[in-house]
C-alpha cells in the first residue's frame, strides 16, 4: 500500500506546484482571470496599448508608401469577369479625441484588407471600398488620404443628420450603416461584408468565410458575425462553456491516466488510477481556466475544421457578412425603426430583425477580426486597454 500512497502524494504535490507555476505565468497574460488582479494601473496599460497601436500604424503607413496610388485604383477599377462575390465596405467616420491623439485606425484596417484582397485566391471577385459617413464638407483627412489607394464613396451633406448630436448619435450610426449597405448592394454582389474602420482581419478570414458558407449550404440566414468582444468570450456560468471546460478536463485526465499507466504507479490499483484521472482532470480544468478561454481558442486557428458556427448573440457590429438577398429587407426594417425614433442600438436592431423574420444569424468562433478601436467613434471615450494589448 505504500507505493500507491507515495505516488498519489507525489501527484498532489505536482498538482499544486503546476497550478502555482501556471498562475505565475498567467498573471501577465491579457484576458486571463488573473491579469486585472496584478495590473490595476490603467495608465500603464493604455501606454502599452498605444505603443502597440503605433507599431501597427507605422507598418500600415509603410505598406501604402510602397504602393503607387494609380496602380492601386486601377486594380479596383478593372473590369471584373462575372458577378462580384463579396463587396467589402469599410465604414468610417472621423474620431474626435480629447487629447488630439492620432490613432490611425482606418489606415491599419485599410492596409490589412487591401493586402489580403489583392493577394487572395479564395474568391474570384472581391471589391473593396471606403464608405465615408462624414459629409463632403468635413475634414476626415485620414479617409481622404486612403481614397488615393482605395475607391471611396462619401455621404453628401443633405444626407447627414444635423440635429442634437447627443440625442441623435445612435440614430446617425444606423443611418450611416444603412447608407453603406445600400452602396455595397448597388454593386450586385453575392455577399456584403460591412467592416468598421477599427477592425483588422486575420490573414485567413476569407478561407474561413468560404468554409463556413459551405457548412451552411443552401439554408437561408441573416448574417455571419465575424467578431464578438473577447471580454465576453471567457468561461462563465453557462452550460455550453462549463461543458467545454469539462471536456478539456476529461482530455487532460485521460492523458494523465495513460501516463500513469505506462510510467508511474502500480497499474493494478484501480483506486490510484481513479485518483490519477481525477487529478489530471482537475489540473487541466484549472490550467485552462487560468489561461483564459480567449487565449486557448487561438489554438483553433490552425485548422479550418476547428472553427465553429454558433447562434449569434446581439452584440456587436465591427465585422458582419450579409447575403445580398437579405439586405433590402434589412434596410427597410432599419429605416422603419428610424422613422419611429427608436433609440435601440444598431446591433440590437439587427438582432431584432433576425427574430422578427425568423432568420438565423451565426457567430464564427474564434474571431476573424481584431477590434483595435480603443477610442470609440460614438462617444470619444477610452475603453479599458486590456483588450487592445
Amino acid at each position: 500500500m505504500l507505493l500507491p500512497q507515495k505516488g498519489i502524494g507525489f501527484s498532489v504535490v505536482l498538482f499544486i506546484l503546476t497550478v502555482l507555476l501556471v498562475a505565475l505565468v498567467c498573471k501577465d497574460i491579457p484576458l486571463s482571470p488573473l491579469f486585472r488582479l496584478f495590473h490595476r494601473d490603467n495608465d500603464i496599460l493604455f501606454k502599452q496599448a498605444s505603443e502597440s497601436n503605433n507599431l501597427r500604424l507605422q507598418k500600415a503607413t509603410r505598406y501604402f508608401k510602397s504602393k503607387k496610388p494609380a496602380d492601386s485604383l486601377e486594380f479596383y477599377n478593372r473590369e471584373l469577369k462575372g458577378q462580384v462575390d463579396i463587396a467589402i465596405a469599410i465604414v468610417t467616420v472621423k474620431r474626435k479625441t480629447e487629447k488630439n491623439l492620432t490613432m490611425g485606425y482606418l489606415i491599419q484596417t485599410a492596409a490589412a484588407l487591401d493586402k489580403i484582397v489583392k493577394s487572395q485566391t479564395t474568391f474570384l471577385n472581391i471589391h473593396l471600398f471606403l464608405c465615408n459617413t462624414d459629409t463632403t464638407d468635413s475634414d476626415h483627412t485620414e479617409a481622404e488620404s486612403m481614397s488615393l489607394y482605395i475607391p471611396m464613396v462619401t455621404k453628401s451633406s443633405h444626407q447627414s443628420n444635423k440635429r442634437n448630436k447627443q440625442t441623435d448619435m445612435r440614430r446617425k450610426e444606423a443611418r450611416d450603416y444603412i447608407y453603406c449597405l445600400v452602396q455595397a448592394r448597388s454593386m450586385a454582389p453575392k455577399y456584403v461584408l460591412m467592416v468598421e474602420d477599427d477592425s483588422i482581419p486575420t490573414e485567413n478570414f476569407l478561407d474561413v468565410i468560404q468554409h463556413s458558407l459551405q457548412q451552411i449550404g443552401n439554408r437561408k440566414f441573416a448574417y455571419l458575425k465575424l467578431f464578438y468582444p473577447l471580454k465576453w468570450q471567457g468561461f462563465a456560468f453557462e452550460i455550453s462553456r462549463l461543458l467545454e471546460l469539462l471536456c478539456f478536463g476529461a482530455i487532460g485526465g485521460s492523458i494523465s491516466l495513460v501516463f500513469h499507466y505506462f510510467c508511474l504507479l502500480n497499474r493494478r490499483r484501480k483506486y490510484s488510477q481513479n485518483v490519477q484521472f481525477t487529478l489530471g482532470l482537475l489540473l487541466t480544468m484549472v490550467v485552462v481556466y487560468l489561461l483564459g478561454r480567449q487565449n486557448i481558442m487561438t489554438l483553433r486557428t490552425f485548422s479550418l475544421d476547428l472553427y465553429s458556427l454558433k447562434p449569434s448573440p446581439a452584440c456587436c457590429t465591427p465585422a458582419m457578412l450579409y447575403p445580398v438577398d437579405t439586405i433590402q429587407t434589412l434596410t427597410d426594417f432599419l429605416n422603419h425603426s428610424q422613422k419611429h425614433k427608436s433609440r435601440v442600438h444598431l446591433d440590437l436592431q439587427i438582432y431584432n430583425f433576425t427574430q422578427i423574420y425568423n432568420l438565423p444569424g451565426y457567430l464564427i468562433e474564434p474571431n476573424l477580426f481584431r477590434h483595435i478601436g480603443m477610442i470609440s467613434s460614438l462617444s470619444s471615450s477610452i475603453k479599458h486597454p486590456e483588450e487592445f494589448l
